[in-house]
């Protein structure tokens, strides 16, 4: 069932925004081709590579302040 959740996930994030943003869920996949290509790609690099954190930290506050809850 995983699987299945996580591909579905993917494939709702990808059909919006691959034609605007080139979308990549992957920080790794986006590094490599923004340092090649420069310009726009790597001025948007900051993206992939602080908002995966930015989100984990995120959750973690919600977890932790649902737990202090119950």
């Amino acid at each position: 069932m995983a699987g299945l959740v996580i591909g579905l996930t993917l494939v709702i994030l990808h059909l919006p925004f691959i034609r605007v943003t080139g979308l990549s869920v992957n920080p790794a996949r986006s590094l490599g081709p923004a340092v090649f290509v420069g310009g726009t790609a790597l001025a948007q690099l900051w993206l992939y590579l602080v908002m995966p954190i930015v989100g984990g930290l995120l959750a973690g506050w919600v977890v932790k302040s649902r737990a202090l809850d119950i």
